[in-house]
């Protein structure tokens, strides 16, 4: 696709002799992005557009400072070679700001006073454009974003609708710093609780990640042997000393409680480059094979639910993997619609008196009500004892604490999990979750994800929006005498 002859105008690009639907605009808001996005997309799909599609495969790009990065951009189109990619760059809390843009000879630019710090190729063979920043500083960690022009003729005018990829994290470190080569998403498991099952005829997967650099992660979930990405919940990314750590969960319903799940992890330094992929048994053979645990609430007396806004607990037992493979279990209690949001959870051992070390992820709000989760990691010579964790709001029924009572990790969580050849690689977790297995696993899947990234999200919204697009094109051209449609003819 030739590039549009464009014209500078108050910082902006705009078509020339052509109807105006998009503008680039260099202090377009962060979370404009998205939308811009999702209503681009909904536009391809009215109009029967698909001729360019914008795949960045990279979460992330690590450099060392002075050193380069190389963000790469992959390109399905009619013809790549007569397209023009152009390459943007967002700082938090800033507009996108535009770089440069590319065709088939290489295109070089200067940036913040550095000559030729920005390079573009467009690589005909691959079909694949890819941006090299040169002496990396500080100041270059941003997210970098590659789009092109889409066209489609409609009554006799074209509209020209730019398309981006979904972004790519650019990370700078300091020269001195070495990257650990196990700097991956460690996941813990969490099952759902008997309880929770039967109370609210759902189940809850939740996957703890862990330990891992730099902070850029993607997290979706998806039914095993499924393509269609499911709606799940996200926990915020919380740094801990020099790494990170994400949780992200999963509610199923009833009739998807027979079903087994897949926890999906994007990360620049997974194991061989590839998504890890965590599966999670199905919520009714974990139902059917656990003892459910004694969550020891003491003021589960009559509630009115429906104006009940004390702090809802789920509890999450530890895993055997996790057990075997680090001789410690993590214990966790996830608090949900109270309020108000202020709330203090802290954990002790059963008849002990003294709180223990224990880990809270952020306050957030969910709606009109806010959730919050905290967890207890307990060594191997604690694994006899049972903990408590004690939940302090003004919302409590009765007005007194509420004590979740976890049974002891030796008692509870029996057996041994047999190791077995559920992975490729190094990053191999398997456990016998009594009779359940839990396998980690790496493999490939790239290609199916970045497709269901520019479509399977949207496809739903879509469907909804698609008829009302028509009819405002039609109404349009047939009731106005000026406009984009038919050069100001009357149909």
């Amino acid at each position: 696709m030739d590039e549009p002859s464009t014209v500078a105008e108050n910082g902006r690009t705009v078509s020339q002799q052509r109807s105006q639907t998009v503008l680039e605009d260099n202090t377009v808001n962060a979370d404009m992005l998205s939308l811009f996005q999702m209503s681009t997309l909904i536009v391809l799909r009215a109009f029967g557009l698909g001729q360019l599609t914008l795949e960045q495969p990279e979460v992330s790009v690590t450099g060392t400072r002075e050193k380069s990065a190389i963000v790469s951009c992959k390109v399905s189109s009619k013809d790549f070679s007569k397209d023009y990619i152009h390459w943007y760059r967002q700082k938090p809390d800033q507009g996108l700001e535009q770089l440069l843009y590319v065709s088939t000879a290489p295109a070089q630019s200067h940036l913040g006073g550095t000559k030729n710090k920005l390079e573009a190729k467009n690589d005909v063979s691959s079909s694949t454009s890819t941006l090299k920043i040169s002496f990396l500083e500080k100041d270059d960690e941003a997210m970098y974003y590659c789009a092109g022009w889409v066209s489609s003729n409609h009554c006799d005018s074209s509209i020209w609708i730019k398309v981006f990829g979904e972004g790519t994290k650019v990370v700078v470190i300091p020269p001195d710093r070495r990257l650990d080569g196990d700097l991956f998403p460690k996941p813990t498991i969490f099952f759902p609780s008997v309880e929770e099952v039967k109370l609210h005829m759902a189940g809850t997967h939740l996957c703890l990640l862990q330990k891992f650099f730099p902070d850029a992660i993607k997290v979706q979930w998806k039914e095993k042997n499924g393509n269609t990405i499911l709606e799940s919940q996200q926990g915020d990314i919380i740094k801990t000393n020099d790494t990170y750590m994400k949780f992200s969960w999963l509610t199923l319903t009833k009739k998807a409680m027979d079903k087994e799940h897949v926890c999906i992890v994007k990360h620049e330094n997974n194991k061989g480059g590839r998504d890890q992929e965590i599966l999670f048994s199905s919520v009714n053979k974990v139902v059917a094979t656990t003892k459910p645990p004694n969550d020891g609430l003491k003021d589960k007396s009559d509630r009115n639910l429906a104006t009940d806004i004390s702090p809802k607990p789920t509890i999450f037992l530890p895993s055997i993997a996790e057990i075997n493979h680090s001789k410690t279990g993590t214990y966790l209690s996830l608090l949900e619609k109270f309020f108000p949001d202020i709330i203090e959870v802290y954990w002790k051992e059963k008849d002990g008196n003294r709180a223990l070390p224990s880990q809270k992820g952020n306050t957030m709000k969910t709606t009109d009500t806010y959730m919050k989760f905290s967890w207890l990691t307990v060594a191997e010579n604690s694994m006899d004892k049972e903990h408590i964790c004690v939940v302090k709001h003004e919302r409590n029924i009765g007005g007194i604490n509420q004590e979740i009572l976890f049974p002891s990790i030796n008692e509870e969580v029996t057996g041994t999990g047999s190791k077995k050849d559920c992975l490729k690689d190094e990053s191999e977790v398997t456990a016998d979750h009594n009779s359940t297995k839990v396998c980690l696993k790496d493999e490939s899947n790239t290609l199916q994800l970045q497709l269901m990234n520019t479509s399977a999200y949207y496809t739903y919204l879509l469907l909804l929006l698609k008829s009302a697009v028509y009819f405002i094109i039609t109404t349009s051209c047939v009731f106005r005498r000026t406009g984009v449609c038919c050069d100001g003819k009357n149909l």
